[in-house]
């Protein structure tokens, strides 16, 4: 239990004003050096994380990350393609290499007191 306090504790708690075009950087910059610390600074625990049929936890994803994406895939990247930002939401076309094969969606941000409180992929 207090293992859990303190993972909780390490993500990002929605306070500071950062433009949610930098906090998207951080995270694709994070993700790209598998920081998983740095990722969780711009992440909230309870974020909503997923494709429109499977959400989850923002704790739960970059648990999965850690443990699987990460080993299994040591050079998994994400490359931007194109972006639109407007007020608190981020619209990406990204594509992941280091996959068993590379892989191009739509990841939509949403981001809130500096912090990603939503994530959506869809490909």
């Amino acid at each position: 239990m207090i293992e859990l306090l303190l993972a909780e504790a390490a993500f990002c708690v929605p306070a500071a004003e950062r433009a949610p075009v930098a906090v998207v950087d951080e995270f694709v910059s994070a993700y790209n050096a598998h920081d998983l610390g740095r990722m969780r600074q711009v992440v909230t625990a309870d974020a909503s994380m997923g494709s429109p049929d499977k959400r989850t936890s923002g704790q739960e994803v970059l648990a999965r990350y850690e443990s699987v994406v990460f080993v299994r895939y040591p050079e998994v990247r994400i490359e931007v393609e194109d972006r639109l930002a407007a007020d608190d939401i981020v619209a990406q076309m990204e594509s992941v290499e280091g996959l068993w094969e590379p892989t191009r969606g739509l990841t939509i941000y949403r981001v809130n007191g500096g912090c990603i409180v939503e994530m959506g992929i869809s490909q």
